[in-house]
């Protein structure tokens, strides 16, 4: 029972509602608090291209033209690493 096999053969697709349990962030979407510094950080790490020193509200308003990029969940990383594919329910 110790062992942390799946009882899911390969490649199945997995429908998920939208209960908050199911649908827990890896990383928070910045919002206009965050920091300057962490939000061109995330856009080059998300390979968003960034044009000379933007302020910090140019920052903001790419992220947010963005924002689906981010939403990734923590349950379809642990999914996809066992080679299925997750399909949200819309809300």
């Amino acid at each position: 029972m110790g062992s942390k096999e799946t009882n899911f053969t390969p490649q199945l697709v997995v429908i998920m509602d939208n209960a908050a349990y199911h649908n827990v962030l890896s990383e928070k979407c910045p919002t206009s608090s965050t920091r300057k510094e962490d939000m061109e950080n995330l856009l080059l790490k998300n390979k968003m291209p960034l044009t000379g020193d933007l302020l910090k509200m140019e920052l903001c308003a790419l992220v947010k033209l963005h924002k689906l990029r981010y939403k990734r969940y923590v349950l379809d990383y642990v999914l996809s690493a066992h080679e299925h594919t997750v399909l949200h329910l819309p809300p």
